[in-house]
This record gives C-alpha cells, structure tokens and sequence, in this order.
C-alpha cells in the first residue's frame, strides 16, 4: 500500500497534469499516468479536475461513485487549509474484488484544482500466503466496525484480533479457530509432558549405572574408614 500511495503522490504532483487543470497546455493524460501505474498495472488511475469532471479514467477500475463524490466535495472544501493535504483511503470490497482507493488533491500554489486517484487491488493470499488457512485462521481489512464485520460474515465462533492501520484509517484483523487453537496447545503440552518423561528417565538410568561411581554413600564411606583404622590398631 505504500508503494501505491507514493505512485499517487507523485501523480499529483506531475507538472504535465497540474498544466493540463490550470488550462495551461494540453497533455497526453494517458501516457503521462502511464509511468506511475508500475509492474502489472498495480495503480489504476481517474483524475478529476476542480469541477468534479473525469478527465481520465481508467477502464479497469472500479467506480464509487457516491463515496468518491463525498470524498472529492470534503477534499476540495478542506486542502486549501492544510499545508500538507493527506490522502484519503477508501476500501473496496466485495465478493468480487477488493481493492484500496486513495484519494490526493492536486493543489497549484496553495490552491486545489483537482484530484488524482489511485485504486490498488489487495490478494489477501499474495499478501499472507501461507499463514491463510480456511480451517485454521484468516486475514482481512476492514474500514468499519470489526463486529459488525464479524457478523455480517457469521465469524463469531472465531477468536479475533485486530490491528489499526492509522494512516490508511483502516483495520487489520485475524481470526483464529479456537479449535485450531486448543489443538495447538494440546500438542505443545504432550511435547512437553514427552520431553519430561524422557529427562526423568535418562536421568534414572545415570543414577541407577552410574550412582556408585559418582555418588557418595556416607555410611558406606563411614565402614571404610572403621575397618582401616582397626587393622592401623592392630598392627
């Protein structure tokens, strides 16, 4: 997500495409997007000028409407009055895709004049690989509440966590099979009750081999000692 966020920073920033909203010169949009979209096509671009009108829009994307309209009206109220304009984040999911938006004014001497768009698609396997596990646990990203997350996919048999992501305003979560779970900790503790059992036994068999050779017995050694200074006596 980093990576794709410094795509559309630059991308707002490119001096063709703030040319081409002051009215200035005419630009090639699409060849000038071209070289922040990265390998595979990871960006997927739309820029908007002050007016809310598409100036570029990649085929691919997929549109928000309503909430890239909130967005692009709170973005133009509000980033002539930051020195820094953040980016907005937006999460798409759906059966079909899930992706991230983000949103970043394009701002002229202080003044905004558009805005840029960036859409990334998230693989939660690509991102997780292994760790994903249908029977065991899952990852997912949500820009919501977590419960209400959790019931609307009828997760509440699993045990989950969740981290936020402060920048992006959205929330990590995993869950956790509490089966999986109490396997887990079933198999720990027969490892430790084996590791246990075979210490205590290494450990009888030394004393029982080895206990007259390395081990003093007092009363033994007490016996000794009588019966030498007895024949020291006689002689």
């Amino acid at each position: 997500m980093d990576n794709a966020k410094a795509r559309v920073k630059l991308a707002s920033s490119n001096n063709d495409i703030i040319a081409l909203l002051e009215g200035e010169s005419e630009v090639n949009i699409d060849a000038t997007l071209h070289r922040y979209e990265g390998d595979s096509r990871s960006v997927l671009f739309a820029v908007f000028n002050k007016e809310r009108t598409v100036l570029f829009e990649d085929k691919f994307r997929h549109p928000s409407r309503a909430n890239e309209i909130r967005i692009f009206d709170s973005m133009k109220q509000q980033a002539s009055d930051l020195i820094t304009p953040p980016p907005v984040y937006l999460l798409h999911n759906d059966t079909d895709h899930i992706c991230i938006k983000i949103f970043m004014p394009i701002m002229s001497e202080g003044r905004f004049i558009g805005m840029v768009f960036g859409e990334t698609p998230v693989d939660y396997d690509e991102l997780f690989g292994d760790l994903i596990d249908p029977k065991e646990r899952w990852y997912a990203l949500t820009q919501g509440s977590v419960s209400d997350y959790i019931n609307q996919n009828n997760l509440n048999s699993w045990l989950v966590n969740n981290t936020q992501i402060a920048t992006a305003g959205l929330t990590l979560m995993q869950g956790i099979n509490p089966d999986f779970l109490k396997l887990q900790s079933d198999s720990f503790m027969s490892y430790i009750y084996d590791a246990i059992a075979v210490v205590m036994g290494i450990s009888f068999l030394f004393v029982l081999f080895a206990g007259n050779k390395v081990l003093v017995n007092p009363h033994r050694e007490l016996e000794i000692s009588q019966k030498e200074l007895a024949t020291k006596t006689v002689n």
